[in-house]
């Protein structure tokens, strides 16, 4: 038998007098004719409550056992509780309550199964936080992380503009912009994914190895605070050319840690979001769409004098840098066998060509409405990034015969031959125009010496500061940075176009012993092709000879450059990018 149906409750039901609303009515009554009610008299008070209801201090239907409020509320009905004199309201419902009908979105979640389970959702529920810097790592930690990226990555990706960041995280905007807390989370990662030796080293001289304990948790977990910094409704927002910028970053990382299927994605989402502001556009109405953005990352806006004249400098040029880093890493996707129809640019025309290259100009002379003058002496970092494209443009006219034809098809094997001649005819020619400070001699070291490796592992205490930062002279380490980028650029195009020759060189002997006759060339291609000088000899005019015997030592001085460039690199730089810690 249940307590509700108990001698209690059936006294209870016999009596009907007790019951409280039984009596309202007499109650009402009297006071409508202004009769005194009698003075109620004492009696035991009886307990019909069940125990949910009874702490809920709500009314219990008794239709239970389950009451109806226990059934909807998934409770168990029980009358084990003893009795207690009324206290004051019960807070722990209503807070349930607010859980419930506060929560984002309402999703219908079930109700705790039980107070224990409650009390334990809204403990869950009071931990949870507002997103900022310190989600990642501490904000110390986290401010050498990023003077590391602006030492080892900002060389040959430029973005984003150093001094505006770095006062936009001054103002502590990841508190109240949730794209510059999701670029801020961009590069962390991408910085740990790239050099996880830095990030370790960081951890172990500030005592915080616990808070990562390999670089792949801390490349996932900069990934999801971007992502839930980006919030649900992230493609139906007004893009800038810092969403652009997340992307490509989140793609460099899926290069970095060999997730190719993430590194396409985000790659492709950075190419749509460029189209959309205009990126890809020389010039127009395109990048209006982000120069009303105010310049580096503030969310507040600034005064209107700016954006009434068209033109942020600081935005242009980040759309300019954030354009030729996707071109460059497009080319260097297809040189890995990507194909051109899952990522690509489409190529240039006289009538949509590509916008110009970045200005030559530090970013410490750039701002938002002028262009300081560049101090005399010092090498430009956005002149190797420049040099570094323009090495990367020298096969464009290989790129757009493939993308018609197909990677390895046979259409003119002599036209495909000069084809290879100018290409490497343009490389040599930017090879000759490299300024000195960026050329590097294949039999010597690189700057960064073992010791210097070894030697930046202090312990906690004589840990240097951001302004100082881990190297003595930063941008010598930046110079020695773009230097190897730009040599090893150029050994790539090299080993390219020459791995390049001998898989057309191939298909062309399959070709003829097959007798296959090469397909009709496309007008537009033809005369793009027609354009190229004809050979005026061997070595003649500064021509190459691109007979098999050359194109074999080609092929043979390309990787005994790249075995002295393995020799001169530092083993503490040979880190896996997997789990690095």
């Amino acid at each position: 038998m249940s307590p509700a149906c108990g001698p209690a409750a059936q006294s209870e039901r016999s009596a009907p007098e007790n019951v409280p609303g039984a009596g309202q009515t007499e109650v009402q009554e009297h006071a409508r004719n202004g009769a005194q009610s009698p003075a109620p008299e004492s009696k035991a008070r009886l307990r019909k409550a069940c125990d949910p209801c009874s702490i809920r201090k709500v009314k219990c239907d008794e239709a239970g056992p389950p009451c109806r409020a226990c059934a909807g509320l998934d409770l168990p009905c029980t009358f084990d509780r003893p009795s207690r004199r009324r206290g004051p309201p019960n807070r722990h419902a209503e807070a349930i309550k607010r859980l419930r009908f506060d929560s984002p979105g309402n999703s219908g979640t079930s109700a705790p199964s039980s107070p224990t389970h409650a009390a334990q959702t809204l403990a869950t529920f009071a931990q949870q936080h507002v997103l900022s810097a310190e989600v990642i790592l501490p904000f110390p930690l986290l401010q050498l992380l990023l003077d590391d990226y602006f030492t080892y990555i900002h060389p040959m990706t430029p973005v984003p503009h150093e001094p505006s960041f770095r006062a936009a995280l001054e103002r502590r905007e990841d508190l109240s912009n949730p794209t510059f807390l999701a670029l801020l989370a961009s590069m962390v990662g991408c910085l740990v994914a790239a050099f996880p030796w830095r990030a370790r080293l960081h951890l172990q001289a500030q005592n915080m190895e616990k808070l990562a304990p390999n670089s792949t948790s801390l490349i996932d977990r900069c990934h999801k605070i971007a992502i839930d910094a980006c919030g649900p409704a992230y493609l139906d927002k007004n893009f800038t050319v810092h969403d652009a910028v997340i992307n490509y970053l989140q793609g460099l990382i899926g290069a970095y840690t060999f997730n190719w299927q993430s590194c396409r994605a985000y790659f492709g989402q950075c190419l749509t979001i460029s189209r959309i502001i205009g990126l890809h556009q020389a010039k127009g109405s395109g990048h209006a769409d982000y120069e009303g953005t105010p310049s580096g990352m503030s969310s507040n806006g600034r005064d209107g004098a700016l954006q009434e004249q068209g033109t942020d400098l600081i935005l242009q040029e980040l759309g300019r840098r954030t354009f030729w880093i996707m071109f460059v890493a497009i080319k260097s996707l297809h040189r890995l066998g990507v194909s051109c129809a899952e990522v690509w640019i489409p190529p240039a025309t006289p009538k949509e060509p590509y916008p110009p290259l970045p200005l030559e100009v530090d970013d410490m002379y750039l701002e938002s409405n002028r262009v300081l003058s560049q101090p005399h002496g010092a090498i430009c970092m956005m002149t190797a990034f420049n040099m570094n494209v323009r090495i990367f443009s020298t096969y464009d006219l290989l790129t757009t015969v493939e993308l018609v034809y197909g990677v390895g098809e046979i259409f003119d094997w002599d036209r495909q031959k000069r084809m290879l001649e100018q290409c490497l005819y343009a490389l040599q020619k930017i090879s000759e125009e490299l300024p000195q400070e960026l050329r590097h001699d294949p039999s010597s070291r690189f700057a960064l010496e073992r010791e210097d490796h070894f030697s930046r592992m202090q312990p906690p205490g004589e840990y240097g500061n951001q302004n100082e930062g881990v190297f003595s002279d930063r941008r010598k380490t930046q110079t020695e940075i773009q230097k190897a980028d730009i040599y090893m650029s150029q050994l790539g195009t090299r080993s390219y176009l020459v791995e390049k020759y001998w898989d057309l060189h191939d298909a062309n002997k399959r070709r003829q012993a097959h007798n296959d006759a090469p397909p009709d060339s496309p007008g537009i291609v033809a005369v793009a092709l027609d354009r190229l000088p004809a050979r005026q000899g061997n070595l003649q005019h500064g021509r190459l000879d691109l007979g098999e015997r050359y194109m074999a030592e080609q092929r043979e001085e390309v990787v005994q450059n790249l075995l002295n460039l393995s020799g001169s690199i530092c083993h503490v730089d040979l880190d896996l990018n997997v789990v690095g810690f």
